[in-house]
């Protein structure tokens, strides 16, 4: 495993940025998924069997879904 601090700052800028881009991103799913269970609770509908959190690998990358 390489270290962080043999990285270009190009190379550290870029993961900077997308750090920031995946945790806008997860937060505006989470804050989709809020809204939907809002939306389908108001209609009576139960919410708790269709919005599972799911992990999604890729190969030398692991993320968790919100």
């Amino acid at each position: 495993m390489r270290d962080w601090g043999s990285l270009k700052p190009s190379a550290l800028l870029q993961l900077r940025a997308l750090d920031e881009m995946e945790r806008l991103a997860l937060t505006q799913v989470a804050a989709a998924r809020q809204r939907k269970r809002e939306i389908l609770s108001g209609h009576g509908i139960p919410v708790a069997g269709r919005t599972a959190g799911r992990i999604l690998v890729m190969p030398g990358v692991a993320s968790t879904e919100v």
